[in-house]
């Protein structure tokens, strides 16, 4: 099923504050507070090619958030 956001503010401009949360500076910021950690490491992806092929998409990958900052998988 898909729902449509028929929310007023859906598709409107960010407020200034959300544009630089959301923009390369706040990823740079957080990329920088992560990388500062002494466990940090990358996320692993993980490609899921025959998926992608039944869903006619060029490459389908899933993120794995268990390991990330000990915090283990909310979905498991």
């Amino acid at each position: 099923m898909l729902l449509l956001n028929q929310r007023p503010e859906h598709n409107q401009p960010l407020v200034a504050a959300d544009a630089e949360s959301l923009g390369m500076a706040g990823g740079e910021r957080a990329e920088h507070y992560l990388k500062a950690r002494h466990n940090h490491v990358e996320t692993p992806l993980h490609a899921l090619p025959a998926l992608a092929d039944e869903l006619g998409i060029a490459a389908l990958y899933v993120k794995d958030e268990g390991q990330r900052l000990g915090l283990g998988s909310f979905k498991a």
